[in-house]
């Protein structure tokens, strides 16, 4: 099953503050979004559409190689982001005083630093795209190559060329050799076994006779044609070769070339085009990718170095604040902040400046700007990220924006006083805006449940089912009696089987059976081979996906994401809501609501299979379940378990070993 909610499967605990649980989940500081399996700096454009732009990882950046600027995830497309702060394993350039020499000093006078800003730098602004050499022509070698029939390939005056394949009188291939041995004609043929024959043709008998050649080649083609030969081509090439500079096209946009000793050219919008004084100096042309960038040349007269901007009409020189920012105020820019430090008024102060309108010079931002410049409150509740600090995300509410609230940041729309009632669709689930506190909460649309039944016709149990939108879950565990097999390993017997706890048949009435993971994925291949032989310390993975396992026919065991998605968007009430997931008794020391009908029992767990003594533990205290997704690490013993206990509620894989046996619930496929 499609799943862009959580691409990416990480141990994950969902507990404490929503928006720590969903948001910050798996975050190490790094400035790689790990938890959204995406990158922190791609090649060019073409990979960053690679990936899904969605609401799982709206307001994260990638940085583009190519373009040296950072992208942004809106949850339906990606933008240039008003950050432009390099990630940490890209250059950067450090900030410059007036005179030239670096300072690292730049710091915010509301208290952040001046990295928060896109740029901070004085210096010409790098770029891996634009061009740093003068290209020099090339040596192209240039093939042209015809194809003709083997038959008419053949030359009269050129025996060596009379050899070609046929079909025989049985529709095999034969092929045909001829060759003058003396003054006689003479052909070799081989047929489809490889075996060879050599036959003289008395009838041409003197093949210096002009006359006797041309019978000979008319009856040499004859054959050849008749038996399909023209069907085998042969292939003759010419070579020529050309130096010139190569294809002015989108991969060398702007690079300069030399076209002989004494003139050089341009690549400008896919036509070499004769290259002015400035663009030989700077080894560039000023083209549309390049606009606002900053190059640096050094003027003789002046004895200094002199800064030109890439703009509308060409390369420019450069303003005050072009070269404090290190760019121009260009289309491509506009909404953009930046710091500059030092101050080009003040050398004890940062500034930070905003691109307001191309051509126009950059100005000093307010808070207000470099927080929420260009942003107007969305029609849409979509959330909307800060321009320095684009982990921060806003919705607009009641005509002003405030800070998004956990639930509204794990699924990218606001849950506002506008839309209250309100009801989207997560992946196939219903969700409904709720009102809480002084803000909203989206939460399952309890007005969409929809309670059932079926029977399983391999036993004749009855269960019950509650469905949500397009996902029919079991409402109770898995009672099933799976007779698996036991196998040994290092001298160790594991059971691919299933237990009552405590080995009580009223245990299994009440909480179903618990079974090892073999056993859910049906490593015995007694249902199907969908898993066949993935059990313990296995390196074998599913077949294919959804994994039936142990399931009735026209169910299956859901992966480690799905758990997780339902997992999250049923803990999305208020900030922590496992006793929404809970049944109403059987927990010890607390009691749930049963709120979403899923009716969590506290199943308990069986130990190891190689467990002798009090090997059935936690019943009252937590309940977990197989997913059917396993992990390669750590000897390919362990599996992804969904987990909901007294504290915490989860999706993990540490230490849930395969011979653990723990309870199993199974989704419907979808029609």
């Amino acid at each position: 099953m499609k799943n862009t909610f959580a691409k990416k499967f990480t141990v994950c605990t969902l507990a404490g503050v929503l928006g720590a649980a969903f948001i910050g989940c798996g975050d190490d500081g790094s400035s790689s979004p790990s938890t959204k399996g995406l990158p922190a700096e791609v090649a060019d454009k073409a990979e960053l559409e690679s990936y899904e732009c969605g609401m799982d990882v709206i307001g994260e950046k990638v940085y583009v190689t190519e373009l040296e600027e950072n992208y942004e995830c809106d949850g339906e497309k990606w933008f240039k982001s008003y950050d432009q702060t390099k990630p940490s394993s890209t250059k950067s350039s450090s900030s410059k005083k007036s005179d030239g020499s670096s300072d690292s000093k730049a710091a915010d006078k509301d208290g952040s630093s001046s990295s928060d800003a896109t740029t901070s730098s004085s210096s010409a602004k790098s770029s891996s795209s634009r061009p740093t050499e003068i290209l020099e022509p090339e040596i192209t070698v240039n093939e042209t190559c015809t194809e003709v029939g083997a038959c008419d390939a053949m030359v009269k005056t050129d025996i060596s060329t009379w050899h070609f394949v046929r079909k025989d009188g049985f529709d095999r291939d034969m092929e045909y050799i001829y060759f003058v041995e003396g003054t006689q004609l003479m052909v070799k043929t081989i047929d489809y076994k490889g075996v060879e024959d050599i036959d003289t043709l008395k009838v041409y008998s003197d093949m210096t006779n002009e006359i006797s050649q041309e019978y000979a080649f008319n009856a040499a083609k004859s054959t050849c044609k008749n038996g399909g030969g023209n069907d085998n081509k042969v292939k003759s090439c010419v070579k020529d070769t050309v130096k010139a500079l190569p294809e002015c096209n989108a991969s060398i946009e702007g690079s300069i070339g030399k076209k002989d000793s004494s003139s050089y050219v341009a690549c400008k919008s896919g036509s070499w085009v004769k290259a002015t004084d400035l663009e030989i100096e700077l080894k560039s042309a000023c083209v549309k990718d390049l606009r606002g960038e900053m190059m640096p040349a050094y003027d003789l007269e002046k004895m200094d170095s002199v800064f030109y901007v890439c703009g509308f009409s060409g390369w420019r020189d450069a303003s005050t604040f072009e070269i404090a920012v290190g760019s121009g105020c260009t289309e491509s820019l506009l909404g953009e902040i930046r710091s500059v430090y030092p101050s080009p008024y003040n050398s004890r102060d940062t500034i930070y400046v905003i691109c307001k309108k191309a051509g126009d010079a950059w100005r000093e931002a307010s808070s207000l700007e470099r927080n929420t410049y260009k942003k107007e409150c969305p029609k849409d509740f979509k959330l909307v990220p800060g321009n320095i600090h684009t982990d921060i995300l806003y919705v607009c509410d009641s005509s002003s924006f405030r800070e998004a609230t956990g639930s509204e940041q794990a699924i990218g729309l606001g849950c506002t006083s506008e839309n209250l009632g309100a009801k989207i669709d997560l992946e196939g689930y219903p969700l409904k805006c709720y009102k809480f506190s002084e803000s909203g909460s989206w939460g399952l649309d309890d007005e969409s449940i929809v309670e059932g039944s079926f029977i399983d016709k391999r036993d004749g149990r009855a269960y019950r089912t509650v469905t949500y939108g397009s996902h029919t879950w079991m409402a109770e565990n898995l009672n099933y009696a799976y007779n698996g097999v036991k196998y040994n390993y290092d001298g160790w017997s594991f059971d691919s089987t299933s237990w009552c706890y405590n080995n009580d048949t009223d245990n299994c009435d009440e909480y179903g059976r618990l079974y090892t993971w073999s056993a859910a994925v049906d490593s015995a291949g007694i249902m199907n081979d969908d898993c066949e032989n993935c059990g313990f310390k296995s390196s074998a993975v599913p077949k294919r996906t959804p994994v039936r396992g142990i399931c009735p026919d026209g169910w299956y065991l859901p992966d480690s994401t799905e758990w997780l998605l339902f997992l999250q968007v049923a803990s999305f009430w208020k900030s922590f809501s496992k006793e929404r997931l809970q049944s109403e008794n059987l927990w010890k020391g607390g009691k749930g609501t049963d709120y979403w009908k899923f009716s969590v029992k506290p199943s308990g767990i069986k130990k190891s299979t190689i467990c002798v003594d009090n090997c059935f533990v936690n019943l009252g205290l937590s309940a977990g379940f197989w997913s059917s997704t396993p992990f390669e690490f750590h000897e390919n013993k362990d599996a992804a378990v969904a987990s909901i206990g007294q504290v915490s509620i989860g999706v993990s894989s540490y230490h849930y070993e395969k011979t653990i046996a723990y309870s199993v619930r199974c989704v419907k496929d979808s029609d």
